[in-house]
Order: structure tokens, then sequence, then C-alpha cells
């Protein structure tokens, strides 16, 4: 009888000890996935709030010469705007055509939705770049002296990559240090 109690009791020992580790991982687990998510929604509000700069920084470049033409008083001055499809891109739309695009566009134009945000509105969206990689785009309409007729929609787009990158480095660390 005896021998039999106290191993009923190391077996009961032994379940729960493996239920509390198995409560562990999983509790480790859930806290992993929050911590990954509530860093990703992070970077990626901070990228937005970067490329959202830059459509700033556009707004106070662009013009319409004496000729009606719109132009930029000088290049943004980001070099990652100059070289060809380097993941970052600008892009000036009047009457939902493409006037004006940074030179790391190269040969392609910004496919936006067809409707753009109202005026002093951030309208941000998920698109499709050159060669197809995936970019967050933000957009701002924008009236000009000389051009209230017609607003412009100003459009800068980064590549998705920079957020999931700075994802899969935070799951690794938070991986590591969960794990120790």
């Amino acid at each position: 009888g005896r021998y039999r109690r106290e191993r009923r009791m190391i077996s009961l020992r032994l379940r729960l000890l493996l239920g509390a580790i198995v409560g562990v991982l999983l509790a480790l687990t859930v806290a992993a996935f929050i911590l990954v998510s509530a860093f990703e929604m992070h970077v990626r509000k901070r990228y937005v709030e970067e490329l959202d700069e830059h459509v700033h920084q556009l707004a106070a470049l662009v013009q319409v010469d004496t000729g009606g033409a719109i132009t930029l008083r000088h290049e943004l001055y980001n070099e990652i705007f100059q070289k060809p499809l380097s993941g970052l891109y600008w892009q000036i739309n009047a009457n939902d055509r493409a006037v004006l695009r940074s030179k790391s566009l190269w040969d392609d134009a910004l496919a936006v939705a067809p409707i753009g945000p109202g005026p002093g509105m951030r309208q941000v969206s998920d698109i499709s770049g050159p060669r197809k990689h995936p970019l967050i785009a933000v957009e701002r309409l924008v009236l000009l002296e000389g051009l209230t007729d017609r607003p412009l929609r100003l459009i800068v787009a980064g590549e998705t990559r920079v957020v999931e990158e700075s994802r899969a480095d935070f799951t690794t660390t938070a991986a590591y240090l969960l794990a120790t």
C-alpha cells in the first residue's frame, strides 16, 4: 500500500510540474506575441510619421511657375529619393495622373486609390510599388495659389520591408530574452 501511495504522489507531482511548465510556456508565448505585435504597431506608426514628414517637405517645395507648370524649388534633401528603386518614393498627382515623381521611381509611377484624402487630411494605405514590392503610402491634398481649381495629391511611399525587418529583429531578441 505504501509503495502505491508514493507512486501516486510522484505521478501527481510530475503532472503538476508538467502542467506548470506548459502553463509558463503558454504564458511566455502569448506575452511574446503581444510584445511583438505592439512593437510592430509602434514601428509602423513611427515610419508613417517619417513618411508624412517627407510629404510636408514636398509640400513646402512644390510651386507653380509662371507658365503654370508644377515644379519643385529644389530636390528633397534625402538622397534616397535620387537612387533608382531605392525603396523610398514620392509623387505629385494632378487630375488623377502623375505630374512629378522622384528619380527613385525610375520609369514607374505609384498606383494609388482613385479617391485620395480630403483637404487637410492624411491618408495612409498599403500599395504595390516598383517591382511589385509592398509599400506604405502617405498622402495629402494640397491647394496652391494659382492652382486652386485643381488640388495636388502629394504621395510619399516606403517599402514595408523596413517595418518587417525591425519586427524580425525584435522577435529574435524577444525570443532570446524570454527563453533565458
